[in-house]
């Protein structure tokens, strides 16, 4: 009698088997799937389906670097040691199914002071994985993952911003101690920093002096 195989699910690839069943009734086909999940194989013989059915469990394959992803959010956050982005990794086969129980290791390039908070445990049922990225040095970071120890060629890109000004790293120096009263000047040079010593873009200066009869001309705002 012939036979045709048929299956539940999707990404599903049925070989039928060729002929008919030999003397002990056996015939066989073959089936493959792209698509991870339960699938439930029932066959027809003849114009008879089988009450008797076959389950077949189809695991996610080996880490695709292409197919998973990294994402930050949000993709600006200020230097220092308490705002940081959620780095969330979707580990993937070659095929867009999800890979549960991998381990994810974040890095983080891009200047000095970064800091990746690994994820505290292995992809969940929807291959997701979420650590954290800080910095206290400002600048363009780049976060990569590493997924089963496979690098997943997307990254994220995040941008540190400075805080706020400090008095205490910020600077104020004069091009001469010395000028001659009337006709003499000195340049006046003032840097912004914030108290990790990034320099700040775009801050207001205002330069006062002691004594009296002094003339100031104002910087403006400070230069990138």
């Amino acid at each position: 009698v012939s036979v045709s195989l048929a299956a539940t699910g999707t990404g599903n690839g049925i070989v039928q088997p060729t002929g008919v069943t030999d003397g002990n009734g056996i015939i066989t086909g073959r089936f493959t799937s792209t698509v991870a999940g339960s699938k439930t194989v029932t066959a027809t013989a003849g114009s008879e389906t089988l009450a008797q059915q076959a389950t077949i469990t189809v695991t996610a394959a080996a880490v695709s670097a292409a197919q998973s992803t990294v994402s930050a959010t949000p993709a600006s956050i200020v230097a220092g040691t308490t705002d940081s982005t959620e780095v969330t990794v979707t580990a993937r086969d070659a095929f867009g199914n999800a890979i549960a129980g991998a381990t994810v290791v974040l890095g983080v390039t891009g200047g000095s002071g970064n800091t990746a908070v690994q994820p505290s445990a292995t992809t969940n049922a929807a291959g997701v994985a979420v650590g954290y990225v800080r910095s206290t040095g400002a600048g363009a970071k780049t976060i990569t993952a590493t997924i089963n120890g496979t690098a997943v060629t997307q990254t994220a890109a995040v941008t540190v911003t400075a805080a706020g000004v400090s008095a205490t790293t910020s600077t104020i120096s004069v091009a001469s101690a010395t000028i001659s009263a009337g006709v003499g000047s000195t340049n006046v040079t003032v840097t912004a920093r914030d108290a990790f010593s990034n320099p700040i873009a775009g801050a207001t200066v205002v330069i006062a002096a002691t004594g009296s009869d002094n003339t100031i001309t104002q910087p403006g705002v400070t230069a990138a």
